[in-house]
């Protein structure tokens, strides 16, 4: 009689084949339960240590902000970033062009100054000043200018003066959410229209100031 041929199951064919059918949906599963990009925040810190705040210099590559383990850059595109200034308030000087998405202020008496543009990026991007008693300049007659085509919106109850010596670009309406903005046009050579005349002004539950110069009739129009 002819020998019938028998396959013979090696020792764990059963478990391979399981695996083999895990491994190959691990990738779907990846996609499937892939992280997805949360807005970050930095805290600013001259020291780049966990001692927020104090003077210094913002620049593309200065390891000045504290994520929380350790010091870092602050991001290129800044699109999903927020800059946290707390602890001891100083003055930051920016050096570089710089994005970000949000700056928040939690500590009263910051500074932001120098000759550079700070972009409001990302989506609904927004300053902050939180505390009745808590105040904020930028500019501080310097030419920093705020730039950026999403708007410029002040939340929390502090107040937030903008002061430099040039005019801010940034377009897509201003909107006070929260507390004051202050728009002082007195370093301004021609003091009108600190921000783009272009610009829409809502005001929720805050208050818009605006103060000129002595030496010459100050305007700002929406």
């Amino acid at each position: 009689m002819p020998t019938k041929s028998r396959f013979v199951r090696p020792r764990g064919y059963t478990v391979s084949r399981r695996l083999h059918r895990l491994i190959a949906s691990l990738p779907l599963a990846f996609a499937l339960h892939a992280p997805v990009s949360a807005q970050t925040t930095l805290s600013w810190s001259s020291t780049g240590s966990s001692t927020l705040g104090g003077d210094g210099s913002w620049s593309a590559s200065g390891f000045n902000w504290w994520n929380g383990a350790g010091a870092v850059a602050w991001p290129a595109s800044g699109t999903s970033n927020q800059a946290l200034f707390s602890g001891t308030a100083g003055t930051v000087s920016l050096d570089a062009a710089i994005a970000a998405n949000a700056l928040r202020f939690t500590a009263n008496g910051y500074v932001l100054s120098g000759g550079q543009t700070l972009t409001l990026n990302g989506s609904a991007p927004f300053i902050s000043v939180s505390g009745s008693t808590v105040s904020a300049t930028l500019g501080n007659n310097t030419a920093l200018v705020l730039a950026g085509t999403a708007g410029l919106a002040k939340t929390g109850t502090g107040t937030l003066t903008l002061s430099g010596s040039a005019p801010h670009s940034v377009t897509g309406g201003v909107t006070v959410n929260g507390g004051t903005l202050l728009l002082s046009l007195a370093n301004l050579a021609t003091p009108a229209d600190l921000v783009p005349a272009t610009n829409t002004l809502t005001l929720g539950t805050g208050t818009l100031t605006v103060t000129g110069k002595s030496t010459a009739t100050a305007s700002q129009t929406f």
